[in-house]
């Protein structure tokens, strides 16, 4: 998803050594959450970039300013922001402190990149992702609870126009990284998501990318518009 590539674009592989530093690490528990991240990296071989960087912090300047100054990763354009994470996108050893760190503390670790000083901006209960069937789809359309849903169509514009769904919007997965920026504007987080494509696979990317967006409720249909229109004849098949 877009935000999980935010994240590997500074940290593309495994690193060789990690370690946290400073401060007791805080269990998160067993609830499954997201955690915004942002970060400051140095070059391992600049210290006192380093040193400079955790004085002016611990003087109490803003992480936005240090991250600008000091970091050489392009997130440092948002401040060090590399947005909501959550288990399985990150190398192990980091994933290790950024999900044990308290909130709101810096704490230190070395990749193959550099030195990073992190720090857990919010945290949040992940959202649930669930597969919906077309028949559950075809039910709800045809109800009073139509419009409790948001209908999001992921597949490309030719397909769309071969064949879509009343109700549903076009959101193009090979747009994700546009449309993503303005979803939280223009979307209703307390409705429940409905993802469609042609067979299902894309829409699963969707429907991970909306949960890390988070929204609370996000279903994949089965079987995409393909097995829908087996329900549906008035959609053609193609």
């Amino acid at each position: 998803t877009m935000l999980a590539t935010k994240w590997t674009h500074c940290l593309r592989r495994a690193p060789s050594m990690v370690r946290a530093k400073g401060h007791v690490a805080r269990s998160v528990g067993e609830k499954d959450v997201h955690r915004r991240v942002a970060h400051v990296l140095v070059p391992k071989d600049a210290p006192e970039k380093r040193d400079e960087a955790l004085q002016r912090l611990n003087e109490g300047e803003a992480f936005v300013d240090v991250a600008m100054a000091f970091s050489i990763c392009p997130s440092k354009h948002n401040g060090g922001d590399l947005g909501w994470i959550w288990k399985g996108i990150m190398p192990p050893s980091l994933e290790t402190v950024a999900f044990e760190a308290p909130l709101d503390a810096v704490v230190e670790a070395d990749s193959e990149y550099g030195h990073h000083l992190i720090k857990v901006i919010d945290e949040r209960e992940a959202g649930l992702l669930s597969q919906m069937s077309v028949q559950e789809l075809y039910d709800v359309l045809h109800s009073e609870k139509k419009d409790d849903y948001l209908y999001i169509d992921c597949r490309e514009e030719g397909e769309f126009r071969t064949a879509a769904i009343p109700g549903f919007k076009l959101y193009p997965l090979s747009q994700l990284t546009d449309w993503a920026k303005n979803v939280n504007e223009e979307m209703d987080h307390d409705k429940p998501v409905v993802v469609l494509c042609h067979h299902g696979v894309r829409s699963m990317k969707v429907s991970q990318a909306f949960v890390s967006m988070g929204f609370k409720d996000v279903k994949n249909v089965t079987g995409g518009i393909d097995a829908y229109s087996m329900v549906d004849p008035s959609v053609p098949r193609y």
